[in-house]
């Protein structure tokens, strides 16, 4: 039986395969597999500055500047028109449903649903229901059911039509909320977690001005707007991604060309600066003290699904236990 984006459980079994081979070729035979993509000129360019991350983005960045100069340039932002139902709404992800979470996934979700500002409803999308929210053209289905365009890219494009078409919060499944969240958060034009100052952000302005696993705003947010037209362009044109971290190009490619948006992302303010940390302490045992350093003015905490996580190790209640208590 398919969902209302056309796959069926098969599909989505398919499509992570064909993502893994596709990801260890890019890895390991780079240039045969980005020759055919993007033609030898321009791969040539990229295997040039392969092995430093931050030129290879910036390489990533003039293609794309060269490519797309045209839709760069007749870019406008008409705000779309209020949605009917213009309830605040948290955004959260996992196509497969609700009966295909890890445990981890699970947990997460239920501390969204516990910490939500009052009011705000927590809308879990799946393959089933994605089609009662958002809708795309035909060529991005195609893209998808083909596996040109991964499922982790199409949660891109998803979550920019959202916050384009309804505003609110998005948040990956991976995030766990270990505190109420401010209301307000959902009221700006734009906000997110910004991890770096902009000293540090001028170095590589590709990493710590936003994250892509957690953003907030407005109908009124030109960026949302601008990253989702771009995602479509690009589809259009290419299929295949160029680099694995399209949403910190389209960021880049904001802040550059539009003073509004350069405006709006440095207003944000430095926050939550520890995300990734609590991953790092899940195994250990629980102590009350190192748990309240870890979640001091810390809202958000980052982890992966793909890690094996347990409640006890060596019979004491691990901090990924404490966590599962929490939520009880």
């Amino acid at each position: 039986m398919r969902d209302s984006i056309g796959l069926t459980e098969a599909d989505y079994k398919r499509l992570k395969i064909k993502q893994k081979v596709g990801n260890l070729l890019n890895a390991k035979l780079m240039k045969p597999t980005y020759i055919a993509k993007f033609g030898r000129e321009r791969t040539e360019r990229l295997c040039a500055v392969r092995a430093d991350r931050l030129r290879w983005m910036d390489e990533c960045n003039d293609i794309l500047s060269e490519d797309f100069a045209d839709f760069f340039k007749s870019y406008t932002f008409t705000p779309p028109e209020r949605p009917k139902d213009d309830r605040k709404r948290i955004w959260v992800c996992w196509l497969q449903g609700e009966e295909h979470m890890p445990d981890v996934v699970k947990l997460c979700i239920r501390s969204l649903r516990k910490n939500a500002p009052e009011g705000v409803e927590v809308v879990v999308l799946t393959g089933a229901n994605i089609g009662s929210y958002a809708e795309f053209p035909d060529y991005v289905y195609r893209n998808l059911r083909s596996g040109r365009l991964t499922l982790t890219h199409f949660s891109d494009l998803l979550r920019m039509q959202l916050l384009q078409r309804y505003g609110g919060l998005w948040v990956d499944s991976t995030v766990f909320v270990s505190a109420p969240i401010p209301r307000e958060y959902l009221d700006m034009e734009l906000y997110s977690i910004q991890m770096h100052g902009k000293a540090e952000r001028d170095v590589n302005p590709y990493y710590g001005g936003l994250t892509s696993f957690l953003l907030a705003g407005s109908t009124n947010c030109m960026l949302y707007d601008f990253c989702y037209r771009f995602f479509l362009e690009y589809q259009k044109k290419y299929g295949h991604l160029m680099d694995v971290h399209p949403i910190n190009l389209c960021f880049r490619m904001a802040y550059d060309r539009f003073p509004e948006m350069r405006e709006a992302i440095d207003a944000i303010g430095v926050n939550n600066t520890q995300v990734y940390t609590l991953f790092d302490y899940t195994s250990a045992p629980y102590e009350e003290a190192q748990w309240k350093k870890l979640t001091d003015g810390q809202i958000f905490h980052k982890l992966n699904w793909r890690k094996n996580y347990a409640g006890t190790v060596d019979g004491k209640m691990t901090m990924y236990g404490y966590m599962c208590s929490l939520m009880e």
